[in-house]
């Protein structure tokens, strides 16, 4: 192997462990972040209760993400980019988020194909597009009360829509990278895909597409 070859490879294990730390840090922190915030501004048992919930399953789910990431780094973790962020596919990650947004009040509405076949790395790039769309709707989008999940197979191609219905201009007050969106990105456009993320009259729209085949 040549010197370019190890170093470029040395890159792309980089980024490869980077994208799982955004994943955590934006991700299970923020859950964390919110609900101690809910926390500090209610009395009533019942939100506390779910919110205290919320903080215990997202802490614990972030040291289990974190004790992989390591393992990664030792070499004990398999390092494929076809590794998919969630074992039960699009199916678990929608499940996941469902749960997530709907202790935030925001309530999921989930169209995808019951008989959905896709390739390893379609996969693991749009159950990252769910997720991070996820994470950006409880850390940015303040005031939203639905999100919708559409997923469509069109002539060889793969489209997905995450939109939610959040006013403009509010927002939850936890920092922003941009990390997580330019990496999506950049994903898309080594596949051959698009990707977008924009805000309309209707609130924030993300749309990713991928080509099946390539």
């Amino acid at each position: 192997m040549s010197e370019r070859e190890v170093a470029e490879q040395l890159k792309h294990e980089r980024d490869l462990i980077a994208d799982e730390l955004h994943d955590i840090v934006a991700h299970e922190i923020t859950i964390v972040a919110l609900h101690a915030a809910v926390l500090d501004r209610t009395e009533d048992v019942q939100t506390r209760s779910q919110s205290q919930t919320a903080i215990r399953e997202a802490a614990v789910q972030a040291l289990t993400d974190i004790r992989r990431v390591l393992g990664m780094v030792r070499g004990e973790e398999n390092l494929s980019p076809e590794r998919v962020s969630s074992p039960d596919g699009i199916t678990g990650t929608i499940a996941a988020v469902t749960k997530e947004l709907g202790q935030a009040g925001i309530a999921v509405t989930a169209d995808v194909p019951a008989d959905l076949r896709l390739p390893s790395a379609s996969l693991v790039a749009l159950t990252r597009v769910i997720r991070e769309s996820a994470t950006n709707v409880l850390k940015h989008a303040t005031g939203a009360h639905t999100v919708s999940i559409v997923l469509r197979v069109e002539r060889g191609w793969v489209h997905l829509t995450f939109a939610d219905d959040s006013p403009p201009a509010r927002t939850a007050g936890l920092p922003a990278s941009g990390y997580g969106i330019m990496r999506l990105r950049e994903r898309f456009r080594l596949f051959g895909g698009t990707f977008e993320s924009e805000r309309k009259s209707q609130g924030w729209v993300v749309s990713a597409s991928l080509p099946l085949s390539g």
